[in-house]
């Protein structure tokens, strides 16, 4: 191998890391000449694994390979620049990157692995039919760092096997990934979860290939599904530690939930235990929530430590699955059979963190934006109220009304509470009760004879909940945002209010508009 052209190549890699900018430009553009050079890939695959190489230039040459890989591996690859490396050097090139998986620094491991897909994607199985018998056979030593990097190319290599590939390898990963999920003293919270991640990969790929040929899979699910779905509830009633995090329970709704798309049937009986599980964590993440969140004045946490952001996502992911309950005809007595409870701890996650009445107060776009279901990155609030009305769309015949307004009742007991305790955050159970009644408001407006939902008592009267607050003197010492809702609200309701109430409300609705109104008024009075 031309030791020179390495020398180069470490050369030119060094000066791309410089401060100016002419010579990493300079750099870029020799890189680009060398990458034509047959031994290139070899060369930068030997930097990356050279522990004698400084690390930031390890680092870089392993980026640099992992784009080497994606561009000239195969000419059958949609975006293939020539030239394709020889089988010669493709062969030293994958035996360096597996070496390369055991690699401590987590960025060049994580590029080595993303390379070794890359070319996986092409070569394996036919031209590395030992790939993954060596991946496996990685996952079961005691190296943190190699069961890591494999887990990683299996991930990727789970998302390319084949219906015909299935039978036979789906059995052989399915149980490895088992071991690694449940056994919690040997693996870290991070490679469990990539262990999940390739489950549900391979799960969803067998539930593809059942659609046409079930009998070809059906073993499979069976042997399987009810295994590893044990193994997830186990999980769940773990204490947060090194065993679960929020990260690792997030995961776990998430291959929940798609267990209960794809296969409702054969877990009912298991989710009839899990259920107790999932309402804890409903109740518990709620804690969290108002604790640290909802009243806090300097958060020292954010929505994103309970997961309403990107990171870890569990209360994203509890109400995925209850979504996935509800919208699942074989699953939604699950729901039904809690349903006072699971809307009054969705109206507890629907009110406005201290964080954001600021920002909402201040700023109308922000306001705008999240009243606005449709908007991208939703808040807690509005995935809370999605699944809130959700299900009251789904039982809107049945225990909605009723269950709803009792949730609603205990709010308005609690605001009473908090005020006699002079607590300043009382109009906060108001103004969300205020807000799902608007938000359900046709279901109610729906019902024949107002107090009866098919044989079912309602005896709930949205109308004089909202006459009561709207008559209620402390209205005006809270925030604009619940007399802006209750205006809200009785407007939703307009065809079943009385007509004197009718009449304020109009009235109401027109002053909130006046140009000396806070823009919450003026946007809840359109």
């Amino acid at each position: 191998m031309d030791q020179s052209l390495r020398i180069t190549i470490l050369e030119t890699l060094a000066k791309t890391l410089s401060v100016e900018l002419d010579h990493r430009r300079a750099a870029e553009d020799k890189l680009k000449v060398l990458e034509v050079t047959d031994s290139y890939g070899v060369h930068l695959a030997e930097i990356s694994i050279d522990p004698l190489v400084h690390l930031p230039l390890r680092q870089l040459s392993s980026i640099v390979l992992r784009e080497y890989t994606n561009k000239h591996w195969s000419s059958f690859c949609d975006n293939f620049t020539s030239p394709e490396p020889s089988e010669e050097s493709k062969v030293t090139i994958r035996r360096l990157l597996v070496i390369g998986l055991k690699e401590p620094d987590t960025k060049v491991k994580n590029a080595i692995a993303y390379a070794l897909a890359n070319v996986a994607k092409w070569d394996w199985p036919d031209d590395w039919p030992d790939l993954l018998d060596i991946l496996l056979m990685y996952i079961k030593t005691e190296n943190p760092d190699l069961v890591d990097g494999s887990m990683r190319v299996l991930l990727e290599l789970a998302d390319e096997i084949t219906d015909k590939q299935i039978p036979t390898l789906g059995p052989i990963i399915l149980q490895e990934v088992h071991k690694v999920f449940t056994d919690a003293q040997k693996y870290r919270l991070r490679i469990r979860e990539m262990a999940l991640d390739v489950f549900l990969t391979l799960y969803e790929v067998i539930c593809e290939v059942a659609l046409t040929n079930k009998s070809l899979v059906k073993p499979l699910l069976e042997n399987m599904l009810l295994p590893f779905s044990q193994a997830l509830v186990m999980a769940l009633q773990a204490n947060d530690g090194p065993a679960l995090d929020n990260h690792l329970r997030a995961k776990i709704f998430q291959v929940l939930t798609s267990i209960v798309q794809n296969s409702p049937k054969q877990v009912s009986k298991l989710l009839e235990e899990m259920m107790p599980t999932v309402w804890a964590t409903l109740v518990n993440l709620a804690e969290i929530f108002v604790k640290s969140i909802l009243n806090a004045t300097d958060a020292e946490l954010s929505e994103e430590d309970i997961g309403a952001s990107n990171n870890g996502k569990p209360l994203e992911a509890v109400f995925d699955f209850l979504n996935a309950l509800v919208e699942t005809p074989k699953m939604k007595n699950f729901v039904r059979a809690a349903i006072e409870d699971v809307l009054y701890y969705l109206l507890i996650y629907m009110q406005i963190p201290n964080s954001q009445v600021e920002d909402f107060l201040e700023n109308v776009d922000s306001y705008i934006i999240n009243e606005d279901s449709d908007v991208f990155m939703k808040s807690v609030r509005i995935r809370a109220q999605d699944v809130l009305v959700n299900i009251c769309k789904e039982f809107a015949a049945g225990e909605a009304p009723t269950a709803l307004g009792n949730a609603v009742m205990r709010l308005l007991e609690q605001a009473t509470t908090y005020k006699n305790e002079g607590r300043q955050d009382w109009w906060k159970c108001l103004e969300v009760s205020m807000h799902s009644i608007g938000l359900v408001a046709p279901m109610y407006v729906g019902l024949s004879v107002l107090g009866k939902t098919g044989d079912q008592l309602v005896t709930f009267n949205p109308v004089t909940v909202v006459q009561s607050i709207f008559d209620d003197p402390r209205i005006r010492d809270a925030p604009p945002f619940l007399l802006g809702e209750c205006i809200w609200a009785a407007g939703r309701l307009a065809d079943i209010l009385p007509e004197d109430l009718k009449r304020r409300v109009i009235k109401a609705s027109v002053e909130a508009l006046h140009l000396n109104q806070h823009h919450v008024m003026k946007v809840c009075g359109i």
